[in-house]
């Protein structure tokens, strides 16, 4: 079973949308003494996890993945 989420502090609405992720469809599940955040989706109900320094740039590397690989 899965734990609630909570509502995102402004500093996490932040890093999630440089993340390249909406905001306003993610919820935190669990955030670490050592920064690492755990969100989940509200529709789909999956979770991401994040190391405190690395999980903005890892969507953003993904995201240019997929863009190079479509040109």
């Amino acid at each position: 079973m899965l734990r609630s989420g909570k509502k995102l502090t402004q500093k996490q609405k932040i890093r999630i949308g440089q993340a390249g992720f909406a905001p306003k469809n993610w919820l935190v599940v669990k955030q670490k003494k050592n920064g690492e955040v755990v969100i989940i989706n509200q529709a789909h109900r999956q979770n991401q996890s994040y190391p405190a320094s690395g999980w903005i740039t890892t969507k953003r590397k993904e995201q240019q993945n997929e863009k190079n690989k479509k040109n």
